[in-house]
């Protein structure tokens, strides 16, 4: 096959330029190592529980990046929800629930009482900020502003505050 361009890994992020590529006509060749396309968007089975590795692409259902690539390319992403449905974290070997609301982050085993106090002072921070001038810089960046406190960086990591903009905005609206 004769390609323009050659895209290897078959993760969110390659088989997105991919599809605007093609979508535009040009002829693409995605290469992929693994069996399965989608990187970390795909899950395990681990002792009887799936595991999520990490479908970031996600996130913020139709006004997230995967929404976009899929609207560019002439393509409608529908997301579902369920009430009350319960996500977990494994964490150190155990399987955590993540925390949804104020009281729940304020108890979570995934902190100690320092961690917690040291989260939360991120979070005031987090408040003030403005999301503009987030969009181009990563959340370790923004964390590593406001703490050094590794319990409290590994925390964000581990919930998934992945687009720091978006959640600043709806934080702020909120407030």
């Amino acid at each position: 096959m004769d390609a323009n361009v050659i895209i290897i890994g078959g993760g969110f992020g390659g088989l997105s330029i991919a599809a605007l590529l093609a979508s535009n006509g040009v002829e693409v060749l995605l290469l992929e190592r693994e069996e399965v396309l989608g990187g970390r968007a795909k899950s395990i089975e681990k002792e009887g529980f799936v595991v999520d590795n990490g479908l970031q692409g996600n996130r913020f259902a139709s006004a997230g990046p995967a929404a976009a690539v899929l609207k560019n390319v002439g393509q409608n992403l529908e997301f579902v929800t369920e009430e009350g449905s319960i996500s977990y974290i494994y964490h150190r070997g155990k399987l955590i629930k993540r925390p949804s609301s104020a009281q729940e982050f304020m108890t979570t085993e995934l902190l100690s009482q320092q961690g917690r106090e040291e989260m939360l002072k991120v979070l005031v921070q987090l408040l003030q900020e403005n999301p503009d001038e987030w969009y181009s810089r990563t959340l370790l960046d923004f964390i590593s502003k406001f703490t050094d406190n590794g319990e409290a960086r590994e925390f964000f990591r581990l919930i998934g505050f992945s687009s720091l903009p978006h959640r600043l905005r709806k934080l702020q609206r909120v407030r």
